[in-house]
């Protein structure tokens, strides 16, 4: 997604399966307004995410572990869309 999106605007957090995304507008910027969109997109398709720190730019993933990796693509695809979306 990183990649996908630009590493500018979306960085990588975390180790195992407690990850983060912390968003950035194009201008380097926190990004919080973003963070929440796609915090609200994703929990009406079904997922939870909680935006973090502070001024609540990171998406913050703690799944069970009992996840399996189907459940983790279906939220990557999700997660792509959303933040896509909140981009445009």
């Amino acid at each position: 997604l990183a990649k996908r999106l630009g590493r500018g605007r979306c960085q990588p957090r975390g180790l195992g399966l407690m990850l983060a995304l912390e968003l950035f507008r194009d201008d380097g910027t926190s990004a919080a307004d973003i963070a929440i969109s796609v915090t609200k997109r994703l929990l009406h398709d079904g997922f939870i995410l909680l935006p973090e720190g502070d001024p609540a730019n990171i998406l913050s993933f703690t799944p069970p572990l009992t996840v399996g990796k189907s459940h983790i693509t279906k939220l990557i695809r999700a997660l792509g869309r959303a933040l896509e979306e909140a981009y445009a």
